[in-house]
């Protein structure tokens, strides 16, 4: 049987080591079978749909970000391409199924490698969240914000409590649309951040962006395309993120609103009742349009969606080396034919009968991008 110190001790990057334990760790403090209970089910998978991408994906990646660094692109510049961090490490997902040859090994722990250091660009050296925040802006930046931007006094406003709840409404709302636009990974459309404490207090941030997508058709009605919140809270309350982006609160922010600042295409958006309901309507009548579409796919076409989403997130990329950023048709006919066998889905839905420390091992292995299927089953020859 492998252990964890020996597993460990045979690896020499040790950034990748931390990487696993982390995400690893994340995960199962989410549940005992992550991966396993999240939407799109009960119609597929997204294990399922990690086995049809996984190869075609992380091939394309390391191919778009040589040729970036031939081109002259600083990482700096590449970081920038995805726009945010949370997005990238949704994208490490992948790794969950293995490589089948030594070059492939080599290449995704190249893409890796460079992933880790284009989230720590955008978390401005705060790579894994481990004082719980989500640094996506610096000092520098938050003072340049709180200087510029008119936060608003929520207890100043006439309809404070109504206007606490339907902020609220619009930040779920888009959050729904971004579910039925990306499936589980939602940070393919929006990025959390902060808490950045100020004198004012704790503001959190929450952006929405690439909200109209070309390959769905109901995005294209969709009334703008990125949306900006700029929250203010007590200083007493506990708001925590992991290293995948995800928010942790113990209780409800909305009645806590202190400020609040919103921006839609990059442009303020006055805090009155009667637009905020406007703005709401728009995006529940999206949302509805969205569901109409969806409703009666099959499990094919939604897997469809489910891939292109993921390759749409490296159009941006693509763009700068002039390829395109949809799928192959060959990926586009095994969706249609082939029925996915993702390997590691199987070993997770496992999980439950390990023991915690036992179940870190497993994850562990299973995001390593240096380690296939047969290092796993040392560890158990079930697998």
């Amino acid at each position: 049987m492998v252990t964890m110190e020996s597993y460990t001790r045979n690896n020499t990057d040790k950034l990748i080591d931390e990487f696993c334990e982390v995400i690893a760790v994340d995960l199962l403090n989410r549940s005992k079978e992550p991966g396993v209970d999240v939407w799109p089910r009960p119609i597929f998978s997204p294990s399922e749909g990690v086995y049809f991408i996984h190869k075609e994906l992380l091939s394309g990646l390391h191919t778009v970000l040589e040729l970036l660094e031939q081109n002259g692109l600083t990482s700096l510049e590449i970081a920038k391409l995805f726009m945010y961090p949370s997005r990238i490490v949704h994208l490490m997902y992948q790794f969950l199924e293995k490589p089948t040859s030594k070059i492939e090994t080599h290449r995704r722990t190249q893409v890796a490698k460079n992933l880790l250091q284009y989230i720590d660009i955008l978390r401005n050296g705060n790579l894994f969240c481990k004082n719980k925040k989500n640094t996506v802006w610096s000092s520098e930046e938050i003072t340049n914000v709180l200087s510029n931007l008119p936060i608003k006094n929520v207890s100043n406003l006439s309809e404070a409590e109504k206007t606490k709840s339907i902020v609220s409404q619009i930040i779920v709302a888009l959050s729904c649309y971004c579910e039925l636009l990306y499936f589980a990974n939602l940070a393919f459309g929006r990025e959390y951040h902060g808490p950045y404490v100020v004198n004012l207090g704790q503001i959190l941030v929450r952006e929405f962006y690439d909200l109209k997508p070309s390959f769905w058709n109901f995005s294209q009605n969709f009334p703008f395309t990125t949306a900006k919140f700029l929250t203010v809270y007590p200083q007493s309350l506990e708001i925590q993120f992991d290293f995948a982006g995800r928010l942790y609160i113990h209780q409800p922010l909305g009645p806590q609103l202190l400020g609040i600042y919103i921006e839609i295409d990059g442009k303020p958006i006055s805090v009155e009742n009667e637009k905020l309901e406007q703005i709401f309507k728009m995006i529940q009548k999206s949302i509805n349009e969205a569901l109409k579409e969806i409703k009666d796919m099959t499990k094919v076409q939604l897997m469809t969606k489910y891939v292109e989403a993921h390759f749409w997130v490296l159009k941006p990329l693509n763009d700068r080396v002039n390829i395109e950023w949809q799928p192959s048709q060959e990926l586009y006919t095994r969706i249609q034919v082939e029925q996915p066998e993702p390997h590691h889905l199987r070993i997770l839905k496992t999980l439950k009968d390990y023991t915690k420390d036992e179940r870190v091992k497993i994850m562990m292995m299973l995001f390593d991008p240096r380690c296939s299927f047969d290092d796993i089953k040392q560890f158990d020859p079930r697998f």
